[in-house]
C-alpha cells in the first residue's frame, strides 16, 4: 500500500458493494441444545410461532405494548437544506407515522418487520406513500440480487475465485410468483447482527422464565383451588361399638366408632352441624386429647411463594424486554428516585431503538419520497428524532416564563387550546384610530358611508349632514328663529 503524500489524496478504497457480511445460516452457533450445561431449552429451535404465543402474556404483552406506545409518540423532524423538499417529507411522514409505527412494533417480537409501501399522487401533484402495510414475518424473506464485487484483488490472487455480493432487492411474499421490488418495501431488523436480517429475537431470552409461568400458573391454580376447599381428616378411637339411641320413634342401632365419625365428616361437608364425643384419651402423653376429632389438611405457606416466584418470572420477561422493573410496578418496592432513574434508563434505551430505526427510515423511506418528488441533485434529508428522557422541566419553564415576560415570545393560543381540551379563540383589541379604519373598510366593502360622525356638531337639523347641492355647497341648514 502506498504511503499518502503530502498535497495529494490517498488512492481511494473501493466503492460500492465490495465484502459480504456473515451467512447467518451458515452459522452454528454456541451450543445452547440439551448438551448445554447451563440452559435445559435449544432456543435456536424457536419460530416465529413461538414468538407469536409469547405475545399473550400479561407482562410480554405489557412490555412490548409500551415501546410500540412511547415510540408512536416520540418527537422527530426532518432536517435538510433545502426547506421546500424537508416540508414535503414531513407531510408525507406525518400522514403515514401511526401506520409506520404499528408495522414497525411487529420487530419487537419477531424480530424484523416486513413492510409493504403504496404510492398515491396527492391533488397537488405529488407522490406520496398512501399505505403502510404490514405482513406477516412467516409469509415474507428478503430478494436477495447477487452483484459482482467492487473490490479488485491484487494479480497473484487473480485466479481465485471472486464471490459475488449480495443485496437487498426486495420482499419474496407467500403466494406471489414474483419479489416486491424495494422501492414499494421496507424491511427492518431490530438491532441486526452479523447481517442476520431477521433481527435480534428479543422475546428469545424472555422464554425460560415465560415458560415456568405458565407452569407455575396451572400448579398454583390446581394448590388454591385443592386448599380452598381443605380435605377433613378424622380421628376416633378403633375397635369400638356402642348403641346409638333411635330418633322419632325408630329402633336403636348399633354403630362402631368408624361409622360415627364418618357420618359426623359427611354432615359437616353439607354444612350440618356436627356434635362430636367428649371423651378425653388418658393415655395420650403430654396434654389429653379428645378421642374424636376433626381437622382440615391446611397449607402452611398461604400461596406466597407461588406469588413470590411469579412475579420473579414476570421480572425477568420485563427485563429481557429492555423495560426496568419499577416501572410498571406499584410503590411496594424502591424510593421515587430509583423510579424515576429506572424511567430515564428506559428512556435512553428506547433513544437507542430510535436510531436503529433511522438507519432504515433514512434510505427507503425518507429518500424515496424525496427522489421521486424533487431533482436527482437535490440535498440529502434525514429523519432526526428527538432524544426522550434529556428534558429538564425546571430548566424549560424557567427559560419559558423568562421569555413570554419579557415580551421576547408568546404561547400559541391553538396549542394550549389542545392541551387544555379546549377551543379557544384569540381577541384582538383595537385602539380608536384602528377600530374607526375598521369600520371605514367595512362600509367601503358595503358600499355605504357608515363613517363616525359623533364629534361634529348637531344644530337640530338633518341637513346638517345632508347632501351637497347641485352648486357645489352644502344643503343650507334650518335656522330656528
Amino acid at each position: 500500500m502506498t504511503e499518502p503524500q503530502m498535497f495529494r489524496k490517498a488512492d481511494p478504497p473501493a466503492l460500492g458493494h465490495a465484502f459480504e457480511g456473515a451467512r447467518p445460516e451458515w452459522y452454528l452457533g454456541p451450543m445452547t441444545g440439551a448438551q448445554s450445561p447451563v440452559l435445559m431449552f435449544d432456543l435456536s429451535r424457536l419460530t416465529w410461532v413461538d414468538y407469536a404465543e409469547m405475545r399473550w402474556h400479561p407482562q410480554v404483552n405489557a412490555s412490548l405494548s409500551l415501546m410500540t406506545f412511547m415510540l408512536h409518540q416520540l418527537d422527530w423532524h426532518i432536517e435538510c437544506e433545502d426547506k421546500k423538499i424537508a416540508a414535503v417529507v414531513e407531510e408525507n411522514m406525518r400522514l403515514i407515522w401511526t401506520q409506520l409505527v404499528r408495522g414497525l412494533s411487529t420487530a419487537y417480537w419477531a424480530g424484523c418487520a416486513p413492510l409493504v409501501l403504496e404510492w398515491e399522487n396527492t391533488k397537488d401533484d405529488k407522490i406520496f406513500v398512501s399505505k403502510v402495510k404490514d405482513l406477516h414475518p412467516g409469509e415474507a424473506s428478503v430478494h436477495w440480487k447477487e452483484v459482482k464485487s467492487s473490490y479488485r484483488p491484487p494479480p497473484e490472487y487473480a485466479k481465485k475465485i471472486k464471490p459475488k455480493v449480495r443485496v437487498y432487492d426486495g420482499i419474496d411474499k407467500l403466494g406471489l410468483d414474483y419479489p416486491i421490488p424495494p422501492e414499494h418495501t421496507l424491511w427492518y431488523p431490530v438491532l441486526r447482527e452479523q447481517g442476520d436480517m431477521t433481527g435480534r429475537k428479543l422475546l428469545k431470552s424472555a422464554f425460560a422464565p415465560w415458560f415456568f409461568s405458565h407452569l407455575i400458573h396451572l400448579y398454583s391454580n390446581r394448590y388454591f383451588e385443592r386448599f380452598g376447599e381443605p380435605v377433613p381428616i378424622g380421628r376416633y378411637p378403633a375397635g369400638e361399638e356402642f348403641t346409638v339411641p333411635g330418633v322419632n320413634g325408630e329402633d336403636d342401632k348399633r354403630m362402631t366408632s368408624k361409622q360415627v365419625i364418618v357420618d359426623a365428616m359427611l354432615g359437616h361437608r353439607s354444612g350440618v352441624s356436627v356434635v362430636l364425643p367428649s371423651d378425653r384419651d388418658e393415655s395420650a402423653s403430654g396434654s389429653r386429647e379428645y378421642e374424636y376429632d376433626i381437622e382440615y389438611l391446611e397449607s402452611q405457606m398461604r400461596g406466597a411463594d407461588f406469588e413470590r416466584y411469579m412475579e420473579r418470572l414476570d421480572e425477568e420477561i420485563s427485563l429481557a424486554i429492555f423495560t426496568p422493573l419499577l416501572l410498571m410496578r406499584s410503590g411496594e418496592r424502591g424510593s421515587l428516585n430509583l423510579g424515576v432513574q429506572h424511567t430515564k434508563t428506559w428512556l435512553w434505551a428506547l433513544n437507542a431503538l430510535g436510531h436503529d430505526l433511522k438507519e432504515y427510515i433514512d434510505p427507503y423511506l425518507v429518500e424515496r419520497i424525496k427522489a421521486f418528488n424533487s431533482s436527482p441533485n437535490a440535498p440529502r434529508c434525514e429523519w432526526v428524532p428527538r432524544p426522550l428522557g434529556k428534558d429538564n422541566d425546571e430548566t424549560i419553564r424557567a427559560l419559558a416564563v423568562a421569555l413570554t415576560t419579557q415580551g421576547y415570545a408568546k404561547p400559541s393560543i391553538e396549542e394550549m387550546g389542545t392541551v387544555m381540551g379546549l377551543k379557544m379563540e384569540e381577541i384582538t383589541q383595537l385602539n380608536p384610530l384602528q377600530k374607526l379604519q375598521k369600520q371605514q373598510k367595512e362600509a367601503s366593502a358595503n358600499g355605504q358611508d357608515q363613517r363616525d360622525r359623533s364629534g361634529r356638531p348637531d344644530r337640530g337639523s338633518l341637513a346638517a349632514d345632508g347632501p351637497s347641492n347641485t352648486v357645489g355647497g352644502s344643503t343650507p341648514r334650518t335656522v330656528s328663529r
